[in-house]
């Protein structure tokens, strides 16, 4: 039942946010114009240039998503994406706005939902589940058992040998005779 908690979480949320990308990318016109002034309105550099790294992260990270492919990579990026559109755009809004202005309630609700799937994983029923840089979901690989290790003990410093001009001194392991 999990699995299908899982991708239903992931169908819904990586759709819908994938949806939202290609509108503003593809159907609604001066949609880019309108989110690109918004951006240059507060100042970021280059504003065009955010505004398509937006709806392309809306569009390619939601379907990321939706498949279960990279997804956690897509759902972090996706969560930056509400973030920063909800410090920008819906913050001074209230959580659902009456008067038909942008509120942050959708935003947020996106947000926490790529938050959880960034940290629970795609789930069984997904791309990565099958690919073979993924670890097992089933099958953590056990933590080794608890050991104190070693006992050690504080010994005195090995002693100074003395050296007399002109004789090579002896080490463990070669003699040295003053010079380089």
């Amino acid at each position: 039942m999990q699995s299908i908690a899982f991708l239903i979480l992931r169908l819904t949320f990586g759709l819908g946010f994938a949806v939202h990308g290609y509108q503003s990318l593809f159907v609604i016109e001066g949609g880019m114009e309108g989110l690109t002034g918004l951006v240059a309105s507060r100042g970021w550099p280059a504003p065009e240039a955010w505004a398509y790294l937006a709806k392309i992260t809306e569009l390619v990270g939601g379907l990321l998503v939706a498949l279960g492919f990279l997804t956690r990579t897509a759902a972090l990026a996706c969560a930056g994406t509400m973030g920063v559109a909800i410090y920008m755009v819906h913050l001074d809004h209230p959580f659902r706005d009456s008067a038909g202005g942008p509120g942050w309630e959708l935003a947020g609700l996106y947000l926490a939902a790529f938050l959880a799937i960034l940290f629970t994983g795609a789930g069984k029923i997904s791309i990565d589940r099958f690919r073979r840089d993924s670890p097992p979901l089933d099958d953590p690989a056990p933590l080794p058992p608890f050991s104190p290790g070693p006992a050690y003990e504080v010994s005195k410093p090995a002693a100074t040998p003395t050296v007399h001009a002109g004789q090579p001194v002896q080490g463990s392991d070669a003699v040295w005779d003053g010079e380089e």
